[in-house]
C-alpha cells in the first residue's frame, strides 16, 4: 500500500484511517493495526512538522510482519529526544512499538521505517 500526503497537519490522521482500513482486509488483529497506525501517525507527523514535507507512505505485510515507511524530503537523521524535553517523544514511541526502526537516506531526503509483527 502506498499513501502520497499533503504537508498538512490532517496528514497523519488520514494515514492512520488509510492504515487501519488496509490492515482490518489483510487480517491484522486491533491490537496490532492500532500501533502500526499509532506508528505510522508518529513518522507522519515529524515529516509535516519537522521535515516540512508532504510524506509518503508505504506499508508491506509479508509473513506476518509489517514495514512501515515514511518518506520526506529532508536528509536529516531523526533523532530521540532526551527525556528532559517537553513533547517531541514520537521516536521513543515508534521504538517501544516496533521490533525495529532506523532510516535510510534516499534522493533528496530520507525513509525512516519501522518494523513489527501484524
Amino acid at each position: 500500500m502506498q499513501i502520497q500526503l499533503d504537508a498538512t497537519l490532517r496528514a497523519p490522521g488520514v494515514a492512520r484511517h488509510r492504515l487501519l482500513e488496509w490492515l482490518s482486509e489483510a487480517g491484522c488483529d486491533e491490537g496490532s493495526a492500532a500501533d502500526a497506525s499509532l506508528i505510522v501517525s508518529e513518522l507522519v507527523t515529524n515529516a509535516v512538522v519537522h521535515a516540512h514535507s508532504a510524506p509518503t507512505v508505504v506499508v508491506e505485510r509479508s509473513s506476518g510482519r509489517l514495514r512501515l515507511e515514511v518518506s520526506d524530503g529532508d536528509a536529516s537523521p531523526p533523532a530521540i529526544r532526551s527525556d528532559a524535553v517537553v513533547g517531541g517523544q514520537g521516536l521513543r514511541l515508534v521504538e517501544q512499538l516496533s521490533t525495529r526502526w532506523g532510516w535510510t537516506p534516499i534522493q533528496g531526503g530520507k525513509v525512516v521505517w519501522a518494523e513489527r509483527p501484524c
